[in-house]
């Protein structure tokens, strides 16, 4: 399965990589940013996207907000952190986490089941 997709991540490097291989695996990646402000802004320009993938720690802020926020407009979500998990707020601890570096059959799959539990009103 593959949909459309935003990406989060504050690493230039690392999110140009992962929107070649999702791309490559037939996601439309409909934007890649760097900070939470403009993932809002992106959400409020286009179409809204299948799933959003989101970086946990951008510096001196979080994803977390955002991630309630895709949630609550049927947005599938995945996480992405070279972090534990535990540091997820409670409210947050059922959304997949996928961790750097990253595999990306393993992000692909994840992405992938998180749109499905999305579409059936399910986590993710």
């Amino acid at each position: 399965m593959s949909g459309s997709v935003l990406i989060l991540e504050d690493e230039p490097l690392i999110a140009w990589d992962i929107e070649e291989e999702l791309s490559g695996r037939g996601w439309t990646v409909v934007a890649t940013v760097t900070t939470v402000a403009a993932a809002e802004e992106k959400l409020a320009e286009v179409a809204r996207p299948d799933a959003a993938l989101l970086d946990i720690n951008l510096g001196n802020e979080t994803s977390f907000g955002l991630a309630r926020r895709c949630r609550g407009e049927g947005i599938a979500v995945v996480f992405l952190s070279g972090e534990s998990a535990a540091a997820r707020p409670d409210d947050l601890q059922d959304v997949p986490i996928c961790s750097k570096p990253v595999l990306y059959e393993t992000l692909a799959r994840t992405l992938s089941g998180a749109m499905s539990a999305a579409q059936r009103g399910g986590a993710g």
